[in-house]
C-alpha cells in the first residue's frame, strides 16, 4: 500500500467521524435533578450546570478542581457538543474542553493502556476537528501538531514498522503493550494520513497498520 494521493476532501474522510451540524441540547447530555446514572458513572447537577455555562466554564473547572468532577460523563458530553457544533468557533471550544477533561482523567490513571484509551478519545476528536475544518489557522495547526507528537511518542517505542503486527499472545506483556498502544494511536488518526496531513516519514507506520485491515 502506498501513500494516498493528494486531493481528497477533508470532509469526506472516514474513521475520525463527522462532527455534524446538530446543535447541542444539554438536556440530552445530562438529565435534570440532583443526580442520575449515565454510562455507569454518577452525574451530578454540577456537570449539567457546567455544560450549560459553556466550554470555557468546563475548562476553568477542570483546571481548578477536577478532582471534584465526574470526568468520564463530562468528557462524553463535551465530545458530543464538539461533534455537534454548528460553527468552527463552537467546535474548537468544545474540542479544547474535551481534551482538557480527558487529559485530567488520563493523568489520574497509572495503567498505560487505560491512559491510552482516554487519549484516543481526545486525539481522535482533534483529528476530526482538523478533518472538518482543515489547517487554515494556528489553532488547527496546533491540534494537528499535537496529534503528530502523540503518534511519534508511541512509534518511537517500536523497533520497526514490521514489528507492529508481528507478535504473539504468548509474548511477555511488556513487549506487547507498546505495540498495541502504537497500533491504537495509528488507527485512531488514520484518516489524517489518508488525507496526507501527516509527514511522509510516518507513512511506513500507517502502511503497516493498513496492511492489517485498517
Amino acid at each position: 500500500m502506498r501513500r494516498p494521493p493528494a486531493g481528497g476532501s477533508a470532509n469526506s474522510s472516514r474513521g475520525a467521524g463527522s462532527m455534524g451540524s446538530a446543535r447541542l441540547r444539554v438536556g440530552t447530555a445530562f438529565a435534570s435533578g440532583d443526580q442520575v446514572q449515565q454510562s455507569e458513572h454518577t452525574v451530578t447537577i454540577r456537570e449539567a450546570d457546567l455544560m450549560a455555562a459553556g466550554a470555557a466554564a468546563v475548562m476553568d473547572a477542570v483546571r481548578t478542581d477536577h478532582a471534584q468532577l465526574h470526568l468520564a460523563p463530562l468528557g462524553q458530553a463535551c465530545s458530543r457538543a464538539a461533534r455537534g457544533a454548528a460553527t468552527f468557533g463552537e467546535a474548537l471550544a468544545w474540542t479544547d474542553a474535551t481534551v482538557a477533561v480527558y487529559e485530567a482523567e488520563a493523568a489520574a490513571l497509572s495503567d498505560p493502556m487505560l491512559r491510552n484509551g482516554r487519549d484516543i478519545i481526545a486525539y481522535g476528536l482533534r483529528a476530526a476537528l482538523v478533518l472538518r475544518f482543515g489547517v487554515g489557522c494556528e489553532s488547527l495547526r496546533t491540534h494537528l501538531e499535537a496529534v503528530e507528537g502523540w503518534v511519534r511518542e508511541a512509534v518511537v517505542r517500536v523497533p520497526m514498522p514490521s514489528r507492529l503486527m508481528n507478535y504473539s499472545a504468548d509474548d511477555p506483556w511488556e513487549q506487547r503493550e507498546p505495540l498495541i498502544i502504537a497500533q491504537e494511536r495509528l488507527q485512531a488518526v488514520f484518516p489524517l494520513w489518508q488525507q496526507r496531513l501527516l509527514p511522509p516519514d510516518l507513512d511506513e507506520w500507517f502502511i503497516a497498520v493498513a496492511a492489517d485491515g485498517t
